[in-house]
């Protein structure tokens, strides 16, 4: 026999065992088995499988699936199960007839020391190989644990049909299902260059206060610049128009918002009756933003208000650059510029008005009291807020008064450091000064006072005051909502 008979017979054999182990792991429970053995030593971490029916050419099940890698992710699966066409693969076709996968239990361990999400990421070409045809994948009953937390995150249900081609991936249908939430998305994504997406989706998520909020939009482009519009409707309509540039780089942002809400008390507790409505745009980067916008309100006591307002901001704090109040058939203006520090709360806002007057809505009435100007800063954290400032105050009984005003705020206590009022024109030093606490929680007051040459009615028409006071002390305390209250004088 020649040599090259020989070499010829050898890789012919050698082609028959090749074909042969081929068959043996795709075509037997048994070489699927051994294949999944190879496996597990590839595995960063320690993967055990109960049970397996079937073959790797489909269909095929494996059930009690766990996973547990060295970071601490823990993985469990009940159900598996896959079936394709692997004769489609000759015709450069990947067929997915059924990939289900049926209660997962998922464990996130902690996050690694110094990882950070906010660092830029890269999208690299990726090119399907061959064609894809994904006609069902399915996972359901899905429990998602993040670390530390013993209630998880559910989904009933999440199902793919997809299919594409060289670098276009198209969806079909995405559906995620859940006790609380569903989404449905459909589009069309290439995997090539800048990524061009064109994506429809719609939302709903039901809430045990707010009842169902369901929202739907679309997401077009590609990462050099997106453009998202969005809807959303429940107990606050929401339309929103944004603009993405740079999605993997530098990412920045510009947009718009318009809100509105019938009755703000399906969102916030004592605030029945009021209707709001926010027209805003912006512009800004991850770190920093700046939004322009008008509120609009009414209320039975106040009437129809509108506020114009500029904030601006970063990752540290956010500042009121410019904040008007008016209210329709009064005159009043009243401002607010300041800032907020993110990392305490420490706030240090200023608080303005001229021509406030009360009652506030004063059309078929004379104002009683009228409050001509005014200024407040407001500084502190949450906890505790100091409030100083002046104002000028006006009625037909006592003229014109200037207030002064330094108290500290808390949610259990108010503190009246300075209280101090004075007719204009100042004569004889006459003023009223009042210090003391009140009780939040307690619902008491304790205050004292001193009283300087005074006389009711503070202006009079050339007739003798009803009451004259050069000097004298008071102290009022008791419960606030009772009466009589302890006065002495």
């Amino acid at each position: 026999m020649s040599v090259i008979r020989r070499v010829g017979l050898l890789l012919l054999l050698m082609l028959f065992v090749l074909m042969a182990v081929i068959a043996y792991i795709m075509m037997t429970h048994g070489g699927m088995q051994r294949l999944f053995s190879l496996g597990k030593s590839y595995v960063a971490g320690e993967l055990t499988i109960g049970q397996s029916t079937g073959a790797l050419i489909g269909p095929a099940t494996l059930s009690d699936v766990q996973l547990v890698d060295e970071n601490g992710l823990a993985l469990s699966i009940e159900h598996v199960r896959f079936d394709w066409r692997p004769a489609k693969l000759l015709k450069r076709t990947l067929r997915i007839d059924e990939f289900s996968i049926d209660g997962v239990t998922l464990r996130l361990p902690a996050p690694a020391a110094g990882e950070s999400a906010s660092q830029p990421f890269q999208l690299r070409d990726f090119a399907l190989p061959l064609k894809a045809d994904v006609q069902n994948i399915r996972i359901a009953d899905l429990k998602v644990y993040p670390h530390g937390a013993s209630e998880p995150i559910v989904l009933d249900e999440i199902k793919l049909d997809a299919s594409g081609a060289d670098s276009s991936l198209k969806l079909v249908q995405l559906a995620i299902n859940g006790p609380v939430f569903s989404l449905a998305m459909d589009g069309t994504l290439d995997t090539r260059d800048t990524w061009p997406i064109n994506l429809n989706q719609q939302w709903t998520y039901t809430d045990k206060t707010l009842g169902v909020v369901a929202g739907a939009g679309s997401l077009t482009g590609d990462t050099q610049s997106l453009h998202a519009l969005h809807q959303v409707t429940g107990p606050a309509d929401v339309d929103l128009d944004l603009n993405l540039f740079d999605v993997t780089g530098e990412i920045s942002w510009e947009g718009k918002i318009n809100a509105a809400v019938d009755d703000l008390g399906s969102l916030a507790e004592g605030a029945s009756g009021v209707p709001v409505s926010v027209a805003a745009s912006g512009r800004g980067t991850l770190s920093d933003y700046k939004l322009d916008g008008q509120l609009n309100s009414a209320h039975s006591l106040v009437g129809n208000t509108t506020t114009v307002f500029s904030i601006e901001g970063d990752l540290t704090k956010l500042a009121i650059t410019e904040s008007l109040t008016t209210i329709e058939n009064s005159p009043l203006n009243l401002s607010v510029d300041g800032e907020t520090r993110f990392d305490d709360l420490q706030s240090s806002l200023v608080i303005g008005w001229t021509d406030l007057q009360w009652p506030l809505q004063s059309v078929d009435q004379p104002a009683v009291v009228i409050a001509p100007t005014g200024s407040f800063n407001v500084s502190g954290q949450p906890e505790s807020l100091t409030v100083t400032g002046t104002a000028e105050v006006a009625s037909t009984q006592s003229g014109v008064l200037d207030l002064v005003v330094d108290t500290v705020v808390t949610p259990q206590l108010i503190t009246i450091n300075t209280l101090r009022a004075s007719p204009r024109p100042a004569t004889n030093d006459a003023s009223l000064n009042v210090s003391g606490e009140v009780d939040i929680n307690a619902q008491q007051l304790s205050l004292a006072g001193q009283l300087n040459q005074l006389s009711w009615p503070l202006i009079s028409d050339g007739a003798p005051p009803v009451l004259s006071i050069s000097s004298g002390d008071f102290s009022i305390s008791g419960a606030i909502d009772k009466y009589p209250m302890n006065v002495n004088t």
